[in-house]
């Protein structure tokens, strides 16, 4: 050991190289804490998901669907209270995140709470709903957290490119979600609809968005306020 500290001290390259790879390993530690400080609740919920999708399948051997019902939704509400601990938890801080395209605050934090706690009555509210029913339950729990975690991403954006990718991601869900019932024809008829429409709306966000950004050169919230809002003199 002494002579490897020995060596280490006689070569100064190597010693600034270490420290070179010790400052970068910091700055992402630092960067990967910021990320999880705007995103706690979204990382809580995708997390959450996951574990949810791989443990699930076992779930999916229970031969009443009334009790497959009752566990998919106990998960679902457990993964919804956690996040909610997180959104309190997290509901005064500042952090921007992701080159300033992200911003959490108190105000998306608040939001987040008022999701998640209508989300958590709607779980509870809707156990005789599902089970008469019959819906996938486990997949529905899934695309419904997948939705909940882009809709409280949505709240934190301070760019129009990151707003059209929450919507998309929004949407996307939204697509899953109408066509579930497969033996349905007005349910695959909505979605499709749904589908040309969505089409259609973002060819027109996204020519709406890149015009703003050739003439303004900027797509941040803040900067298009203050160029806006900029009297324009006669």
């Amino acid at each position: 050991m002494i002579m490897i500290y020995g060596h280490l001290y006689l070569n100064e390259k190597v010693v600034k190289e270490l420290n070179y790879i010790i400052i970068i390993v910091m700055a992402e530690s630092f960067d990967i804490q910021i990320t999880w400080l705007c995103f706690g609740v979204e990382v809580t919920l995708l997390l959450g998901t996951l574990i949810f999708f791989f443990i699930g399948f076992a779930v999916l051997n229970l031969k009443s669907y009334a009790e497959l019902v009752d566990v998919c939704l106990l998960q679902v509400a457990i993964i919804l209270f956690f996040s909610l601990i997180r959104a309190i938890s997290a509901m005064n801080i500042r952090v921007p995140a992701f080159n300033n395209t992200f911003e959490s605050n108190s105000l998306t934090g608040l939001g987040s709470v008022i999701v998640l706690i209508l989300c958590l009555i709607l779980v509870v509210g809707s156990v005789d709903y599902l089970k008469s029913e019959k819906f996938p339950i486990f997949e529905l729990s899934i695309l419904f957290l997948l939705g909940i975690a882009g809709l409280c991403a949505l709240m934190k954006v301070k760019t129009l490119f990151t707003l059209y990718l929450c919507i998309e991601w929004q949407s996307i869900v939204l697509y899953i979600s109408i066509c579930f019932i497969k033996a349905s024809v007005y349910a695959i008829e909505a979605s499709l609809i749904y589908y040309l429409f969505s089409v259609f709306v973002t060819l027109l966000l996204l020519f709406g968005v890149s015009t703003l950004y050739y003439t303004v050169g900027t797509l941040d919230f803040n900067k298009l306020n203050v160029l806006f809002s900029v009297p324009v003199e006669d």
